[in-house]
């Protein structure tokens, strides 16, 4: 049986944790910069600024302070303040989880159509999380040992509540996220429903926090303690900003309100192979045309249409995307005042 507690152990596992920092680090660093283009549409006013934008924009950037503080630290082979790279590490990256729940909690609140008192509930839930992580700031406490010429994290067993509320409040997010899209009225099966609600993503954000969570509570050694904290940070940024970066793509326009803070555009969505063909014809593109389906219940699948032709059918929020695409190959022609493209953005 394995000592945890021994010295060569608690060595070993010291340096298979900087090398595993090191691996996710680094993806996350490739992860940013093959999104920035977001952040360049919304800097070049492609895009349509609303509040939720400077949600994504800092928790994105505060996952990348965290993981750049972090290889900075585990790279000086000098001595440093320990306590104050400690704090700068783990204030970044619980802005960046607060946010990461932030985010799924405004699309959990769309999906439930603003009902105010879940709103406030779960908000509640997102300030207890909020006010753990604060005080696990607290908690911090880190040596320097000269022997090994590193930082020496100590106590980390203390932060496990903190890590537990955090794991907790995504769990209930989840929960009540699965639950708002089963009381959504719509012909396609519930998983394909989940599925585009990018429920996929919140699962995986959850399912993340899992394993920093067990071994803190093991409490193994402090290496034990620490292997899965960053790829926990890492796992939930990505999936909490690509959640909202697949929602984004369901663009800006022709939607009257904007689609991560509303049910009805995702809910819309037909099942595969329900639909269709699509508006081609022999390799040459229709022009669609929006319109509003007045007879729909509002909140319902019917809330806004894309009609093509009779002989192609009615379509709805996956045409959407075609739309954008399309409008967005206009732009890069530089043709954004042509019969076209005024014809997909009305």
């Amino acid at each position: 049986m394995v000592d945890w507690n021994n010295p060569q152990t608690i060595l070993a596992e010291s340096l298979s944790l900087v090398k595993l920092i090191h691996v996710v680090d680094g993806i996350y660093i490739w992860e940013y910069f093959t999104q920035l283009w977001f952040e360049w549409e919304i800097a070049t006013r492609r895009r349509p600024w609303k509040w939720t934008m400077l949600v994504y924009i800092i928790t994105r950037l505060s996952a990348l302070g965290g993981v750049c503080a972090e290889l900075i630290g585990f790279n000086l082979t000098h001595e440093f303040n320990c306590h104050g790279w400690l704090l700068a590490v783990l204030i970044t990256s619980y802005i960046s989880f607060a946010l990461n729940s932030f985010l799924i909690l405004i699309r959990t609140v769309a999906v439930w159509n603003r009902n105010v008192p879940i709103s406030l509930f779960l908000a509640a839930v997102w300030l207890t999380n909020v006010a753990f992580l604060i005080y696990g700031v607290t908690l911090a406490d880190s040596v320097w040992l000269p022997t090994e010429n590193a930082c020496f994290i100590v106590n980390s067993q203390k932060s496990r509540l903190n890590v537990l509320i955090s794991a907790v409040t995504d769990l209930i997010l989840l929960f009540f996220m699965i639950i708002g899209v089963m009381r959504v009225k719509s012909n396609a099966s519930i998983w394909w429903m989940l599925y585009r609600h990018g429920m996929i993503w919140i699962v995986l954000a959850t399912v993340g926090q899992v394993p920093p969570t067990t071994f803190l509570f093991l409490n193994l050694n402090e290496a034990m303690n620490l292997m899965f904290q960053t790829p926990a940070l890492v796992i939930m940024t990505i999936c909490s900003t690509r959640l909202y970066l697949s929602l984004q793509r369901f663009g800006h326009r022709p939607m009257a309100h904007d689609e991560f803070l509303t049910s009805a555009p995702l809910a819309s969505v037909p099942p595969p192979g329900s639909a269709g063909r699509r508006g081609f014809s022999n390799g040459t593109a229709t022009t669609p045309s929006l319109v509003t389906d007045s007879t729909a219940p509002t909140g319902t699948t019917g809330s806004l249409d894309v009609e093509f032709p009779t002989s192609y059918g009615r379509y709805r929020a996956e045409d959407l995307e075609m739309v954008e695409e399309r409008l967005k190959a206009i732009r890069e022609e530089g043709d954004e005042d042509s019969e076209e493209a005024e014809v997909l953005r009305k």
